[in-house]
C-alpha cells in the first residue's frame, strides 16, 4: 500500500483532526475579537445607532468562523462540512461559555441563531479551502 494511503489518504496536517480544529476555532475566536475591537471602536468614533450593534456581531461571527472553517480545510483538505462545522460548534462553545459568565445574561433564541450560523459559516469555509486549488508552480519563467 502507497504511504500516502497509510497516513489518512494524504492528509496535509501536521498534527490530529481535533487538534487542527482547536487551532483554528482559536485563531477565528481570535479574528472575532480583533473585529469587535475594529467595531467597537468605530461605534465610539461615530454616532452610530444602537439597532446596528447585532448586525455588526453578527458579521462578525460569520467572518471569524469562516475565516476559522478556511484555515482548517486548508491543513486538513478532508471532510470539509464535518470538519468545518466541528470548527464553528468549537467556536460557538467557547462563545455559550464566555456569555454565561456574565451576570443576568440568558441564553435564548438568539443563541440558537448564532450556533447555527457558526455551523454553516465554519462548514461553508471548510468547503471553500478543500475545494480549492492551489496555483502551479512555474519551473521556469516565461520568456516573451
Amino acid at each position: 500500500m502507497p504511504k500516502s494511503r497509510e497516513k489518512g489518504h494524504g492528509v496535509k496536517g501536521s498534527g490530529p483532526p481535533l487538534r487542527e480544529i482547536m487551532i483554528s476555532a482559536g485563531m477565528g475566536s481570535a479574528v472575532v475579537l480583533a473585529l469587535l475591537t475594529v467595531f467597537a471602536l468605530v461605534m465610539s468614533a461615530q454616532d452610530i445607532p444602537g439597532g446596528l450593534t447585532a448586525p455588526m456581531v453578527t458579521i462578525t461571527l460569520v467572518v471569524g468562523t469562516l475565516a476559522a472553517g478556511y484555515r482548517c480545510g486548508r491543513q486538513l483538505r478532508q471532510n470539509g462540512i464535518v470538519n468545518g462545522a466541528l470548527t464553528g460548534g468549537m467556536m460557538y462553545l467557547v462563545l455559550l461559555a464566555i456569555s454565561l459568565t456574565v451576570p443576568r445574561n440568558e441564553v435564548g433564541l438568539l443563541a440558537l441563531y448564532k450556533c447555527l450560523l457558526m455551523l454553516v459559516g465554519g462548514a461553508i469555509g471548510c468547503i471553500l479551502a478543500v475545494n480549492h486549488r492551489s496555483k502551479a508552480k512555474m519551473s521556469h519563467p516565461k520568456r516573451r
